[in-house]
């Protein structure tokens, strides 16, 4: 079996019908087409100008007392208080979640 499935591969590596060319060709002009003119590539000015901004997935408005779950999630304090007394469970990810399951967390800012 072990040899039929060698000869198997030969055969398929060797097909002539799914060949490639062997005349590839590599476009390399060496002519000088002032190709220094061209606007240089321009990046961003400072990516850490703009304040990050954070919202709570459950009011969608900006983060009030950012808490975090143990499963990593962020949200207001008032809102993931809200949401473990009504099911127990994180929001974002449905983990089990009690009240001693969440922590303060301080996000930066640019202030």
């Amino acid at each position: 079996v072990t040899d039929l499935a060698i000869l198997y591969v030969k055969q398929r590596r060797n097909r002539p019908d799914e060949a490639t060319p062997d005349n590839r060709c590599i476009n390399v002009d060496t002519s000088n087409n002032n190709k220094n003119d061209a606007a240089p590539l321009q990046l961003p000015r400072d990516p850490m100008a703009a304040a990050p901004t954070f919202s709570c997935p459950i009011c969608m408005g900006p983060l009030s007392e950012a808490t975090s779950t143990k499963c990593g999630h962020i949200f207001c304090k008032d809102c993931i208080k809200g949401a473990i007394a009504a099911q127990g469970k994180c929001p974002n990810c449905r983990q089990k979640v009690g009240k001693r399951g969440i922590f303060r967390v301080y996000l930066p800012t640019l202030s």
